[in-house]
Order: structure tokens, then C-alpha cells, then sequence
């Protein structure tokens, strides 16, 4: 049930305005942490700013609105009296603070800004709780692959090869693990499902501690284009609850190579142009000849009259 509502969060939202942009859609906490959220709002929306909660199965509830020209927010509901609550606006940015976080701050969080009339919303964030108790459970994401330099960051050639890995230690429990990976391309509001397997048990191998195994799960992608840029999350469903890995993050850098297809547009425009000039001017050179064929003769015939004038002049007055 929770891998089908993180699917449904994730894939399945409401469109959201760009004008109030949440630029994390995952985080974590865990109990008595301190967790910050940050909203983004266009200047264009300075009226009402709101933070909604949305716990999974439930309706959104207001938790917080404050005025624009005012330093009070107030608070709704059961958050009217949670002074573990704060919020703070500065600019175009509008920040939720939740002091010594408890399981039941997990949820999804949406920042939204009234103008007038209309409610933007933001993209939302999937606020995750996990037991800190639970030490049996870590997820690690890494790369690897021919091209793999050693920055934090590395970038990849246009057809080059990388592995994407989900390394999972947990405890053995009767239902099989479902690994989900999700792409979050550079500019998106949130991340899409690329792949899904629910049978990943021949990927695991039993620890030599007592009910303990450790998986590995492999996302291979080969010759990479630029259409494969983005972070890339993996997710497993386990024992009742969902491990999130912290992300990969692959930058494709832009083909230096030559290709006659990057200047074939630019090369038949000029082409077409320069044909088009040596038309004019052809046809230029022979509307002049023919100006020339017809005009000739009547110049010379004007040039003979005024000539037998001016004689005929000179002679009468002689």
C-alpha cells in the first residue's frame, strides 16, 4: 500500500504552477531532527502564503497563512498550538520550520500563494519518516563504469556507458523487496518512474549476521544522450516501509564532434541566398541591355537633330 501511494504521489499529481517551486520532492528525518522546508515564490504572487499538509490517504489540511505586508502568520487547526512549528518570509522565498520532528510530521507538504482570487500551488514535498532505532537498514546509490573519473559530480561523453547502483542492508522479512527508480530531469517539477521489478530476490545474499541480507540492484544505462541527464533515485519497498537512496546525479556534456547535420540547415540557407543575388543581378545586367537596345537610336537621332538646328542657326545669322 505505501510503494502504490509513493507511485501515485510521484507520477500521478496535479499540475503545478512554475510561479511557486519547491526544489526538493524527497526528504528525510528522523525523530527530535530539525527539518526546513523552502518554497520559492514568483514576486508576481505577493498577496497570501500558505503551507498545507497531506497525510497519505487523507484530504490537505491548512497548516499556516501569512498576510504579505504582515510579520504574523497564523496557524490553523491542530497546528493553531505546535510551537514546534515556524515559518519565515524573506524575499521571494517562504520557509516552514519544524522543531524536534515526530513520526507524525511525515506527510506531503505543498506551499501555495493566493493572489486575488487564484491558489498557486507548489509541486509538494515527500517528507519521509525514518526510525533511527532500525540500524539494520541503510541504502547507498553510486556509479560506476568505464568513463567514471573521480569527481563527485563526473560528466559523460554522448555514448558512453555508466551502471547505477542501489546497495540495501536490511532485515529479512517475508516479502520479497520492490525496487522502483525514478528520474528527476534537470527543470522538472518532479521525478518520473523509469523502471520497476518486484521479484529481486535472486539479488540478495544472506549476511552472516542473524536475519540480515544485503542487496544490490543494478540500473545499467548504455550509450548515454542528453536526453538521459538528471538525478536518479531508487526506492525499496521492504518490511513494511520504503528506503529512499540519495540520488545520482549524471551530466551529459554537449557533442563537440562535427556533423554534417548541425550546419546542413545554415549551409542551404546561405546557398539559397547567394543563388538568389546572382538572379537579381542577372537580371539586373539584362534589363539594362535592353534599356541600351531601344534607346539607342532615338539618342543618336536627338543627337543629329540638335546638331542640324545649331548649323542651320549659325547659317542665318551669318
Amino acid at each position: 500500500m505505501i510503494a502504490f501511494l509513493l507511485v501515485y504521489f510521484l507520477l500521478f499529481r496535479t499540475g503545478f504552477s512554475g510561479a511557486v517551486v519547491q526544489k526538493k520532492v524527497l526528504e528525510s528525518f528522523t525523530a527530535g531532527q530539525t527539518v526546513t522546508l523552502e518554497c520559492l515564490i514568483s514576486v508576481n504572487l505577493e498577496n497570501y502564503f500558505s503551507w498545507f499538509k497531506q497525510t497519505l490517504g487523507e484530504a490537505p489540511t491548512c497548516i499556516v497563512s501569512l498576510y504579505a505586508e504582515s510579520s504574523t502568520p497564523v496557524f490553523y487547526g491542530e497546528f493553531k498550538n505546535n510551537h514546534r512549528m515556524s515559518v519565515q518570509k524573506e524575499k521571494n522565498t517562504f520557509v516552514l520550520n519544524i522543531k524536534e520532528a515526530k513520526p507524525s510530521d511525515a506527510g506531503i507538504y505543498y506551499c501555495g500563494a493566493r493572489d486575488y482570487d487564484l491558489i498557486t500551488f507548489s509541486n509538494g514535498l515527500f517528507l519521509n519518516y525514518k526510525d533511527a532505532s532500525t540500524k539494520q537498514h541503510h541504502i547507498k546509490q553510486f556509479l560506476s563504469g568505464p568513463n567514471l573519473g573521480t569527481e563527485h559530480e563526473p560528466e559523460f561523453n554522448p555514448g558512453d556507458s555508466v551502471n547505477l547502483h542501489c546497495s540495501v542492508l536490511t532485515e529479512r522479512c517475508e516479502e520479497n523487496h520492490t525496487i522502483y527508480w525514478f528520474r528527476h530531469e534537470f527543470g522538472d517539477a518532479h521525478p518520473g518512474l523509469i523502471y520497476k521489478d518486484g521479484n529481486t530476490t535472486d539479488q540478495c545474499e544472506k549476511r552472516s549476521e542473524k536475519d540480515v541480507q544485503s542487496c544490490i540492484y543494478n540500473l545499467p544505462k548504455k550509450n548515454l544522450n542528453l536526453t538521459d541527464a538528471g538525478v536518479y533515485y531508487c526506492a525499496v519497498a521492504t518490511c513494511g516501509e520504503i528506503l529512499f537512496g540519495n540520488g545520482s546525479r549524471i551530466n551529459i556534456r554537449a557533442s563537440s564532434k562535427f556533423s554534417w547535420t548541425d550546419v546542413k540547415v545554415p549551409v542551404l540557407a546561405s546557398t539559397n541566398i547567394l543563388c538568389l543575388v546572382i538572379i537579381v543581378i542577372l537580371l539586373c545586367k539584362r534589363a539594362q541591355k535592353q534599356q541600351q537596345k531601344f534607346s539607342g537610336p532615338q539618342s543618336e537621332t536627338r543627337r543629329n537633330v540638335k546638331c542640324k538646328v545649331k548649323t542651320a542657326s549659325q547659317l542665318t545669322v551669318d
